[in-house]
C-alpha cells in the first residue's frame, strides 16, 4: 500500500529556490559559451589596425589639406640623392611630415642610363609589394660599400631585393618586363617641366628645386610654403 509523503510547506520553498537557481545558473553558461563563440568569429578592433601596416612610398596624411606638397625625385644611381635620403629628407620628415605641416611623395628618375633604369623599374616593382622605402634604403647602403662590382647589375638588384625580404619570383616578373619605363620617363618630364637638371629635384608646393642643398636651405623655403598654404 502507497503512503503519501507530506513534504513540509517550507521544504517545497527551499526545494523550489534551488531548482530557481540551478535553471538560473544554466541559462548564464549557455549565454557565455554561445556570445563568446560569437566573438570568436569577429577579429578584435585592435588587431585589425594593427594588421595595416603595408608601407608606403608617401609619408604624411594624404587627406591633410593644410600640409604642404613636397615631391623627391631620385635616382639610385645618383651620389647626391643617396647624400639627400640620408642627410636631409631624415630632418624634412622629421620637422615638418611628423609634425602634418607636409607630405612627401617618392618619385624615380633612369637618367645614368640602362643601369639606372633598371634600378628605376626594380625600385617600382619593390612598391608593388609595399616597400619601395626599404628597397632605396637598403641599395644605397650596399652601393656606398660596393667597390668593384656594379650593385646595379642584375645579380646586384636581386641582392637588394633578398635584403628588402621581397617575394623574389613575383619581383623578378615585375623587373623582367620593365613595365615601369614609361613612368620612369614621365617623372623624368615633371622634372624638367619644373626647370630640373639634374638629380634629385624637389617640387614643393609646385616649385622646382634642384640638387641636394644643406638642410638649413630648405628651411625657408619650406617655411614660406606653409605660410603661403594657410593664408
Amino acid at each position: 500500500m502507497l503512503q503519501l509523503v507530506v513534504v513540509p510547506k517550507s521544504r517545497v520553498v527551499f526545494i523550489t529556490l534551488i531548482l530557481i537557481f540551478l535553471v538560473a545558473v544554466g541559462v548564464l553558461i549557455l549565454n557565455n559559451f554561445f556570445f563568446r563563440g560569437e566573438n570568436r568569429n569577429q577579429p578584435s578592433t585592435q588587431s585589425t589596425s594593427s594588421s595595416i601596416t603595408k608601407e608606403n612610398p608617401n609619408l604624411g596624411s594624404a587627406s591633410n589639406q593644410k600640409a604642404i606638397s613636397i615631391i623627391v625625385y631620385l635616382d639610385l644611381l645618383c651620389p647626391d640623392c643617396e647624400r639627400a635620403h640620408r642627410e636631409i629628407l631624415p630632418r624634412i620628415i622629421k620637422d615638418y611630415v611628423d609634425t602634418n605641416k607636409a607630405k612627401i611623395s617618392y618619385k624615380i628618375l633612369g637618367t645614368y642610363g640602362p643601369e639606372s633604369m633598371s634600378a628605376g623599374n626594380a625600385t617600382y616593382c619593390a612598391d608593388e609589394q609595399g616597400k619601395m622605402l626599404d628597397f632605396i634604403k637598403n641599395a644605397y647602403e650596399i652601393a656606398a660599400r660596393s667597390t668593384n662590382v656594379s650593385p646595379f647589375s642584375n645579380i646586384g638588384l636581386t641582392n637588394i631585393a633578398r635584403k628588402t625580404s621581397l617575394k623574389i619570383p613575383e619581383w623578378q616578373d615585375c623587373v623582367s618586363k620593365s613595365k615601369y619605363t614609361s613612368k620612369i620617363n614621365k617623372n623624368k618630364q615633371e622634372v624638367l617641366d619644373t626647370g630640373g637638371y639634374g638629380t634629385p629635384h624637389f617640387i614643393i608646393e609646385g616649385k622646382g628645386y634642384n640638387g641636394a642643398p644643406p638642410y638649413d636651405i630648405f628651411v625657408p623655403v619650406i617655411e614660406s610654403a606653409i605660410a603661403e598654404k594657410v593664408k
